[in-house]
Order: structure tokens, then sequence, then C-alpha cells
């Protein structure tokens, strides 16, 4: 989606620690964005944060000023707060783990939710059921 939707060819990601996991999760943001336009250079910044909205924020803007135009947020609410900021400042947004648009956002009442593409959603409410 990211890969569709950049116009400046510059997407970012903000990620929490460096974890394999991440890793592997940011890396597959990195193919899925060149695969749907090979022209896309994906920024990825870990923050060594999961709980840092602020951290978040200005990671996101750093993106920003580089030309991104989505920001995708995979690190607890530090990547939330990048989202968050990135929306706001009339740049698309990707949240991860819940519905943002729900959660973060306020089912639309928050200032941004228009620019919220989609949140990548876990659902481990389904795999305890």
């Amino acid at each position: 989606m990211a890969g569709r939707m950049t116009s400046s060819n510059i997407v970012g990601a903000v990620a929490g620690a460096q974890y394999p996991v991440i890793e592997r999760y940011a890396e597959a943001y990195r193919n899925g964005a060149q695969c749907a336009n090979a022209d896309t250079n994906v920024i990825i910044t870990y923050t060594g944060s999961f709980t840092d909205p602020d951290l978040g924020a200005a990671t996101a803007q750093a993106m920003i000023a580089h030309g991104a135009d989505v920001i995708w947020g995979v690190g607890g609410d530090t990547g939330n707060g990048g989202v968050l900021y990135a929306t706001q400042h009339e740049v698309w947004g990707i949240g991860v783990d819940s519905d943002l648009y729900l959660n973060l956002f306020g089912n639309g009442t928050v200032d941004g939710s228009d620019k919220l593409l989609s949140s990548a959603m876990k659902r481990l409410d389904n795999a305890v059921y």
C-alpha cells in the first residue's frame, strides 16, 4: 500500500527496538513497498522504544523532512506517535497491531484520521479464542 500511495517514492517506518521479529516485519514492509513500486526508497528507523510517542513523532518528523509521504508505525506507542504526527501533517499513515482508526483516532474524531490508510492487525483476540 505504501509503495502505491507514495508520490515522492520515499516512505518511512517508525520501528521500536531492533528485535528479530520487528526486523522481519520492517523488511516485509520494505519488500512490499518496493514490489508495488520499484522506485520506492524505504527509511526504517529503530527508535529503541515501544513506549515513547514523542520520540515516534520526532522520528516521523525527520522522515517527512527527508521527503517521506507515507509513515508506518511499527513500534507500539512510539510508532503510534509517528503515525499520529504524520497524519496530522498531511502525510499518509499506516498503523499496526490494532485498528488505529478506532483506538488512536477515536473513531474518526481525532485530527488526521482522514490520512490513516489502514492498520496491519494481528487479531490476537481471534488467536486466543
